[in-house]
C-alpha cells in the first residue's frame, strides 16, 4: 500500500506546472469605475467573450450585513466588483443598469454616518462606496419592512439610499423589468 505523500507530491508538481506563468500576468485591484472598492482579478483574456454591446440589467439582493460593524458589506462590494469587472473588459458604464436592495441584517449598512455613529460608535464604513455606486448610476434601496422592524428612521438613511415598500416588492419589480437577480 502506498503512502499518501506518494500521491501528494505529484499533485503539487502538477499544480505548479499548470499554473506556472499564469500568476505573473494576473493583477488584482479596483476597476476603472469604482476606484476604492470592488477589486477584481484581471490580466487574462476570458475564453467566453464578454458581450460589450448588450445592456446588463441586474438587481443585487443585499440580504446580510457583516457582524463586525467596521467592515464593508461584502454584498454591497459585489456590486462594485460587478461594475469594475465589466467596465475593465470593455462594457460601457452606461450599459450597466444596476440596483441593490438592503434588507435583514444589512439594513444597518444603509444608514448615514451620524445614525451609524450613534449605534456603533463609528462612521458607516459603507458611506464612500454607496456614494461611488450612486455616481456610477446604481440605484440603492432599503426595505421598508426592515427599516420599520429594526427601528431605522427614513431620515437616518444615507442620501444614496431610497426607502422602498419592501425588498420583496423591489426585487419582484426589477425582475419583471428584465433584471437578473444576483444574491452574492
Amino acid at each position: 500500500m502506498m503512502n499518501k505523500s506518494c500521491y501528494l507530491l505529484p499533485l503539487v508538481i502538477l499544480l505548479y506546472l499548470t499554473t506556472a506563468g499564469y500568476g505573473q500576468d494576473i493583477k488584482h485591484g479596483p476597476g476603472p469605475a469604482i476606484p476604492t472598492e470592488g477589486a477584481v482579478y484581471y490580466g487574462y483574456q476570458p475564453q467566453h467573450t464578454v458581450d460589450t454591446t448588450i445592456h446588463y440589467r441586474v438587481v443585487f439582493d443585499i440580504h446580510a450585513g457583516e457582524q463586525n460593524p467596521d467592515q464593508i458589506n461584502l454584498l454591497l462590494n459585489s456590486i462594485a466588483r460587478f461594475i469594475n469587472l465589466h467596465t475593465r473588459y470593455g462594457v460601457p458604464l452606461d450599459h450597466l443598469h444596476v440596483a441593490g436592495v438592503f434588507h435583514g441584517s444589512a439594513g444597518k449598512d444603509a444608514l448615514n454616518d451620524a445614525a451609524y455613529q450613534e449605534r456603533f460608535g463609528m462612521p458607516n464604513p459603507n458611506t464612500n462606496l454607496m456614494h461611488e455606486l450612486k455616481d456610477a448610476g446604481v440605484e440603492l434601496f432599503l426595505c421598508g419592512q426592515t427599516a420599520y422592524s429594526r427601528g431605522l428612521q427614513p431620515s437616518t438613511l444615507n442620501p444614496a439610499v431610497q426607502l422602498g415598500l419592501s425588498a420583496m416588492t423591489i426585487l419582484t419589480e426589477y425582475q419583471q423589468k428584465g433584471y437578473a437577480l444576483i444574491r452574492f
